[in-house]
């Protein structure tokens, strides 16, 4: 992955991490509000990883489908 994506991930899940975790140290005490802040922690955990996921296996061979899309499209006939 190109190091940029990879920053943007760190500052995405980090963030939401970090920001899950202060809320549950400074916010409400109750069972179930840190119950349903967690669940949903996880689950856009969980649904990142997996769009992550997702994009590399859809971009298995981007490269090359690069280069056919720009050699079909710029190919030049010189026959005319």
């Amino acid at each position: 992955m190109h190091p940029l994506v990879i920053l943007f991930l760190f500052i995405w899940f980090g963030g939401l991490l970090g920001g899950g975790i202060f809320v549950s140290i400074a916010g409400e005490s109750a069972i179930i509000s840190l119950f349903f802040l967690w669940f949903f922690i996880i689950i856009v955990l969980i649904v990142g990883l997996m769009i992550v996921a997702a994009g590399k296996i859809f971009s298995g061979d981007d490269r090359g489908q690069i280069l056919y899309f720009i050699d079909t499209t710029l190919s030049v006939d010189d026959n005319k």
